[in-house]
């Protein structure tokens, strides 16, 4: 049985037993939980086990779980020295002395006790608990009474045949029967979600609707429980026969649903110790601690017996094998995710930085595996996104007279006339012109401060082809802005084909005989038409005349 001194009565110390069991010898016994701390090493509290004093803390990393221990066949003695005003628990061996920390006070006799029997009796891994404070040297029977007022007890020895990771004992305080068929021994043979004293049937119907497109194959929800939390924001907290999950019914897809989560192989402890005023549901991993939040005190018991079977029993072996495949699947999207992040960084991008849901805004909007060529961003008053063959500027919010909504309007190359930049002494305008957005007259913000931006026909933010830019942020971007007019007017470049007979072929006749006037007169008549442009036509003309010569 494992006693806790009077500093800790009350103390759930269930969890700390599980974080230092795979630190225990086999047939190592927890005795008992003493008060005594320090600060070099990082320690909460001594150890007592019938082999060793040990300081705890509850890493995640073993080699610093137990930082400071004292085998039992080296102690010759404890004493109890005053540090300045504070109580220091010491214990003397044949090298010196090893200091266990700070120790309350009303825990002296309590640890001298267990500190002294460990000295006086073997470190056999089947020595006797010590019964009460009394004879250290008379060896007690095996079950004890408490020795205070709510004294936590529970059988914790590592055995030699593990079972699991970890092989606990049946606890002495024996679980309440939740409210659901399912009993230790067995999973849940329901297979309606059983609830927590304080959850719905209606509300868990919605809960079971919203997040069974998340499970994986295999995976059955056992229960719900009341466990939320405000950041990340969920509703509850669902057990099932592979994890733990919290979760909101209100997102869209799975990464929005399924907030927290740890898998039944990756529990290492539970915890229900208070915070606020309230428990909270927190279960311990090698990564870490993940805490559902906050839930009633009459929910405990429920929780744990559901999140205690799932940690015992493991995860069922379908839903496992979906689950490989889902975490294989998201490594490699993963790797895609990154490669394109990677790729996305060297975009060049003029003015302020860009955010993760602009760069949303702009896939949404581009073809597969595309990427724009650059961006010029306004911040909240909009981009300018620059492709291939097209303009995107897209408007979010309020700045774009749509609250909550926003401006997203395409322009392909072929249709923009010209790009032009009205400023003032620091802010300015950028505007693409088309045959359906001219240029008639100069876009600024105060011409229609008297309107609302609807209203307001000359409101840059309102006009879908006129992008708000300080002047600093166009002169930046002034070269890639160069080279798109560049581009605009060669997708409106008529392309003339020329084909050339093979020389294997044969006319069928003889050809006509023209002369010089006439391959010139054709040249101009074409460019009058408009089918050659000034460039094309000189150019044709040249090589007409250095041919026919």
């Amino acid at each position: 049985m494992v006693e806790v001194s009077p500093k800790f009565v009350g103390k759930d110390v269930e969890v700390w037993c599980k974080a230092i069991a795979h630190e225990l010898a086999v047939g190592e016994i927890i005795w008992a939980f003493v008060s005594a701390s320090d600060t070099r090493p990082a320690t909460i509290a001594t150890v007592i086990t019938n082999s060793r004093i040990a300081g705890f803390y509850p890493s995640v990393r073993a080699s610093k779980r137990l930082p400071t221990e004292v085998p039992g066949d080296r102690i010759r003695s404890i004493e109890f020295p005053s540090i300045g005003d504070k109580t220091h628990m010491t214990v003397l061996t044949e090298d010196g002395q090893t200091d266990f920390g700070e120790i309350d006070p009303a825990d002296i006799d309590f640890a001298r006790y267990y500190v002294e029997y460990l000295r006086n009796t073997t470190t056999d891994a089947h020595t006797a608990i010590p019964t009460e404070v009394g004879s250290a040297t008379e060896e007690p029977p095996v079950v004890m009474s408490p020795t205070g007022p709510g004294s936590t007890k529970l059988t914790f020895v590592k055995q030699e045949d593990p079972t699991g990771p970890v092989s606990i004992a049946e606890p002495a305080h024996v679980l309440a029967e939740p409210s659901t068929p399912a009993d230790v021994d067995g999973p849940p043979s329901s297979s309606v979600p059983a609830l927590s004293p304080k959850i719905k049937e209606k509300k868990a119907a919605k809960w079971t609707q919203a997040i069974t497109p998340d499970l994986y194959a295999g995976e059955s929800i056992w229960a719900f429980v009341n466990a939320a939390r405000f950041k990340p924001a969920t509703v509850a907290t669902a057990i099932t026969n592979a994890r733990i999950i919290g979760f909101t019914h209100f997102g869209q897809t799975t990464d929005k649903r399924i907030l927290l989560e740890v898998a039944g192989d990756q529990i290492r402890g539970l915890d229900f110790s208070t915070k606020g005023g309230l428990p909270h549901f927190r279960i311990q991993t090698d990564a870490g601690e993940v805490d559902f939040g906050s839930f009633d005190a009459n929910e405990v018991d429920f929780a744990r017996h559901y999140a205690e079977y799932l940690w015992h029993n493991g995860i069922d072996p379908v839903a496992q094998q979906a689950a490989m495949q889902q975490r294989q699947e998201a490594v490699a999207a993963a790797g895609v995710r990154n490669t394109w992040l990677r790729q996305r960084d060297a975009i060049p991008v003029f003015g302020t930085a860009m955010k993760d849901k602009w760069w949303d805004d702009i896939s949404r909007h581009s073809r597969p595996e595309e990427l724009p060529w650059f961006v010029i961003n306004s911040g909240m008053e909009g981009r300018l996104v620059a492709f291939e063959d097209r303009l995107l500027i897209s408007k979010k919010g309020f700045m774009s007279a749509s609250l909550g909504g926003s401006r997203e309007t395409i322009f392909l190359y072929s249709d923009i006339t010209n790009i032009e930049y009205n400023s003032g002494f620091m802010n300015g305008v950028l505007e693409v012109l088309t045959p359906s957005y001219q240029g008639t007259a100069n876009h600024d913000y105060w011409r229609s401060s008297g309107k609302s931006r609807n209203s307001a026909s000359d409101d840059p933010r309102t006009l879908s082809n006129c992008l708000p830019l300080i002047k600093v942020t166009y002169r930046e971007a002034q070269p890639m802005l160069n080279e798109l007019q560049q581009k605009i007017a060669a997708s409106k470049r008529t392309q003339v084909i020329v084909h050339h007979a093979s020389d294997s072929v044969q006319p069928a006749g003889p050809a006509p005989v023209t002369g010089l006037a006439d391959e010139l007169a054709k040249l101009a008549d074409m460019h009058q038409r408009g089918i050659l442009d000034d460039d094309e036509f000189k150019a044709a003309k040249g090589a007409l005349i250095a041919r026919m010569s």
